[in-house]
């Protein structure tokens, strides 16, 4: 994979964000290259996925409103939370628009995101 960096309409030379971003892609295109990136890259995906698998909703802050809802539909840990489609979370009684944008936004501060995040977008 390779970029290109196009010259602007308007400019002879890229903008410093369009440099940066270059500079970025290409620094990653090298490290996927990497031995010890792969091995990283394993180490991060297993240590996210064990603490997801032990964090339980008992133990985050947000609404115990929420909490019990999704405790009473099957859903105690994170990892239980990710295996959902958003159009499942949505039919759960109680869950509204304001419940569902609360639960997305504690998934997000925890690094962990619905089966299929984008399908269900259009219930917020």
């Amino acid at each position: 994979m390779s970029l290109v960096i196009k010259k602007n309409a308007q400019n002879e030379f890229p903008t410093r964000e369009e440099l940066n971003f270059y500079c970025l892609c290409q620094m990653a295109i090298e490290a996927t290259k990497s031995e010890k990136f792969n091995d990283y890259l394993i180490k991060y995906l297993k240590n996210k996925q064990i603490r997801c698998e032990n964090t339980l909703l008992t133990d985050i802050k947000f609404p115990l409103a929420i909490k019990n809802i999704l405790i009473k539909n099957g859903v105690h840990t994170l990892k239980d939370l990710t295996i959902l489609r958003i159009s499942q979370v949505v039919k759960m009684e109680g869950i509204g628009r304001k419940n569902l944008k609360t639960i997305i936004n504690m998934m997000e501060k925890h690094d962990v995101y619905f089966d299929t995040y984008i399908e269900g977008l259009d219930n917020l």
